[in-house]
């Protein structure tokens, strides 16, 4: 009977030392780091504020991102981020509050196009800043009408955007000639009104992924040739059907960020290769699913900038690194090391408790 009495706590003792160890596999599932053999993604700081449906470019020195809004408010600050320190700050400001406006990087300005204000009226203008000096100016020429969610790219020569919402879904592929501020629409369009899509430049073409359109979301790559005004859908779709993706290109691949479908938000990251056309869902993904983020590529890592998660925005800059880091990336943060610090505690206070019962 004693026995048994013995056996019996034993079995209790083990039952609470097995679920302490549960819990604290539980807290180091708490990543701050996500790695493999195909890419690494960690948090490395936060902008001044939350923030989704703000756009990115890359100067050669910072990033700067571009106006944006959160669950209340739209924002007309201009947001620089240096990469090189990780910090984010206020730079300057556009001149007025404005979303979901697409900008590009042209060698010497940036310009960002369309969008909507903090009243709901879509734009047709556009904007040059300065990153030198921290200035902005609104351009004389418009784009056709006001539109929201479009996309947009620099092909070394001209700005195109693509697509978008006004008063319905738009097909129209917009040319935009910075040195002499013309507008042109091109004789080719979409396959339809889509809007939400996410687009990169690759030294010859523009591909434009995904988006949506009246109906559904949209699974599709396309590709455009500016030099011919052609675009075609090609055979290759992505994993599944999404928009309101952020993209990068490295030089060799690009790289699509989150988005959402019809029903829920993604963490996906999904890497496009153009030479072999082949589409690669990544094993690692972002650190919480994530919608309506923006990205720059500083010619080593991507940067990804807020956006939304469950309706709430987020003001995290994760960094991607498409090389990979493998297990040991993980290690690289030194919250990390605290969080050892933390799990090696709790675990010697469940040895040294349980060592205290069975005296």
């Amino acid at each position: 009977m004693v026995l048994m009495c013995v056996t019996g706590t034993m079995r209790k003792r083990t039952a609470l030392f097995v679920i302490a160890l549960l819990a604290i596999s539980q807290l180091m599932g708490v990543s701050l780091s996500r790695a493999d053999e195909l890419g690494e993604v960690d948090f490395e700081g936060r902008l001044p504020r939350p923030l989704y449906r703000a756009s990115a470019i890359w100067d050669g020195h910072e990033a700067f991102v571009f106006g944006g809004r959160n669950e209340t408010q739209v924002f007309d600050d201009v947001i620089a981020f240096d990469a090189s320190h990780n910090v984010a700050f206020d730079e300057s400001v556009l001149p007025s509050k404005m979303s979901s406006s697409p900008s590009i990087w042209d060698g010497s300005h940036a310009f960002v196009f369309g969008g909507i204000d903090d009243i709901g009226v879509k734009l047709d203008r556009i904007i040059r800043y300065d990153s030198h000096g921290g200035t902005a100016e609104v351009m004389n020429a418009t784009l056709p009408n006001g539109r929201v969610g479009s996309s947009a790219v620099w092909d070394g020569d001209h700005a195109f955007i693509f697509g978008g919402h006004d008063t319905e879904f738009l097909s129209e592929i917009v040319r935009y000639d910075t040195s002499t501020d013309t507008i042109t629409v091109m004789s080719s369009g979409l396959p339809g009104g889509i809007a939400g899509t996410s687009a990169i430049w690759d030294g010859s073409y523009v591909y434009i992924f995904g988006g949506r359109d009246n109906a559904s979301a949209l699974d599709q790559i396309l590709r455009y040739d500016p030099s011919t005004d052609t675009i075609e859908k090609l055979g290759e779709t992505l994993p599944g059907p999404r928009f309101h993706a952020s993209a990068i290109w490295d030089g060799e691949s690009a790289y699509i960020f989150g988005g959402r479908n019809m029903e829920t938000t993604l963490d996906e990251i999904v890497r496009f290769t153009p030479s072999t056309q082949n589409v690669t869902l990544l094993s690692v993904g972002l650190l919480s699913p994530r919608e309506l983020t923006c990205a720059i590529w500083d010619g080593e890592t991507a940067h990804i900038f807020g956006g939304m998660k469950a309706f709430v925005a987020l003001d995290d800059i994760l960094e991607f690194d498409p090389t990979g880091g493998g297990p040991a990336g993980m290690w690289e943060s030194p919250l990390l090391y605290v969080l050892l610090a933390v799990v090696i505690v709790s675990l010697a206070t469940v040895v040294a408790w349980l060592a205290r019962e069975r005296d």
